[in-house]
């Protein structure tokens, strides 16, 4: 799902919380200022369409706080050029960690911004406390885009063809294959002796584009693919995703189609219950639109979509739920655990790790999902679950790449690895099993 369809998934998740006295409340803890973050964009390192003073008291966060380097890759193929965001990894380590991550529908790579910088934080922290010496103390890398039609890749591709305006899963798909194998060649990680470990993370319509390109082998080079070590998906079930798509024109003919200025298009976000933690929505939104005649207007066409919407999440249960376990996988949910029939059979299965935000009424044992009882970055948790509480999706990611990236011996057979994992992530958390 993609944020257009949130009114109507979050009303069906309270009906039926209200059904079983769940609620989705939790407690606030006190963020850190904006303004001790945030910095105006440079006119230079943006399209002169793009804000680059403060407006109504909200700055562009400038994309140097959360990555290293910001390039663009000309797809070959289709000439399509994309806009990426990379944080390097550091540390002396050969075989880093790489999260490779793809944005869902309407959004940007900035939705992204705060994970990243929490993921770079708690590998910093685990290590320190396991008294690694601060030269030897390795850190993820993040590689973030915006995918057609989105983000800055709009204002780069503006003068194109017509083939900017296929939406399609397939495409979008192709779009992904094509770019991480120019990423890889532009880093030379083979001829350097670097053989990263690759995490994908998808959220919403990411999610499903990335499960297209594990299941059907896009990536045809055989040393990128085999760096591929796990697929996440973020906040996406077919069967629900598929029954909203019928509320999305409903959406658009209702939504704003421009702002007066940044700070109303974030409360306009905050309101609507489209992201719940404003400092992650102070990063993220600004990067969602372009400033014309002294208004905000959207960046991503989502009406352009409207064509491509059926086939978006076809097959993604199965798919996600038949890759070879050669690729580790996770599932994060917020506020529900309502899987579909072949994400059920999967996890009975143990085909993937699943965890589930914000669900502490039920027991960890008969359910399999987390027992959270405090959630201390957001008083809520929606589709954004990233943005909302990215310390925890950080905390859990990191989990997630201990089990899958490390070969070591930490297996009992006697144990259920889903019920390991999650009082693993509970303990980061502090949450008591």
């Amino acid at each position: 799902m993609s944020e257009f369809q949130k009114d109507l998934f979050l009303r069906q998740i309270r009906q039926e919380e209200e059904k079983l006295g769940i609620s989705i409340s939790g407690s606030g803890e006190e963020e850190e200022g904006v303004e001790d973050f945030v910095a105006p964009l440079p006119s230079a390192s943006r399209p002169e369409t793009r804000s680059s003073k403060y407006v109504s008291d909200i700055a562009v966060a400038h994309w140097s706080q959360y990555f290293t380097r910001d390039d663009t890759f000309e797809l070959s193929k289709t000439k399509y050029t994309l806009q990426s965001y990379y944080r390097e990894p550091s540390g002396p380590s050969k075989n880093p960690v790489i999260f490779v991550a793809h944005h869902g529908a309407g959004s940007s790579a900035f939705t992204y911004g705060p994970l990243a910088e929490r993921l770079v934080e708690k590998f910093s922290e685990q290590q320190q406390n396991d008294g690694v010496d601060d030269s030897e103390i390795d850190t993820p890398g993040f590689f973030a885009f915006d995918s057609r039609g989105h983000g800055n890749s709009v204002l780069l591709n503006r003068a194109g063809d017509a083939t900017k305006d296929d939406y399609s899963v397939e495409s979008l798909s192709a779009d992904f294959a094509a770019l991480i194998a120019q990423f890889f060649e532009a880093e030379d990680f083979q001829r350097k002796g670097i053989r990263p470990s690759i995490f994908l993370v998808g959220h919403s319509l990411g999610g499903s584009v990335l499960t297209k390109v594990v299941k059907e082998e896009l990536i045809k080079d055989q040393f990128v693919r085999r760096c591929v070590k796990g697929l996440i998906m973020l906040d996406i079930v077919e069967e629900i995703a598929i029954k909203a798509l019928g509320s999305m024109q409903s959406y658009l003919d209702n939504r704003p189609n421009s702002f007066g200025s940044l700070k109303e298009a974030v409360a306009w976000h905050i309101k609507s219950g489209l992201i719940h933690n404003e400092i992650s929505a102070k990063v993220s939104v600004p990067y969602l639109f372009e400033q014309s005649s002294g208004r905000y207007s959207w960046l991503a066409d989502l009406q352009a979509t409207k064509p491509f919407w059926d086939g978006w999440f076809r097959q993604l249960s199965s798919n996600f739920i038949s890759i070879p376990n050669s690729v580790a996988k996770m599932l994060m949910l917020a506020n529900h655990d309502n899987l579909d029939k072949y994400l059920m059979i999967g996890q009975m299965q143990g085909k993937y790790q699943l965890v589930v935000f914000h669900n502490d009424e039920l027991p960890l044992s008969s359910t399999l999902t987390t027992a959270t009882t405090t959630i201390n970055e957001s008083r809520q948790i929606g589709h954004f679950i990233h943005e909302d509480i990215p310390t925890k999706v950080a905390l859990t990611l990191m989990e997630f790449v201990e089990r899958n990236d490390i070969s070591s011996d930490r297996s009992n057979g006697n144990s259920n690895p889903q019920i390991d994992f999650l009082k693993k992530i509970n303990a980061k958390w502090g949450v008591k099993n």
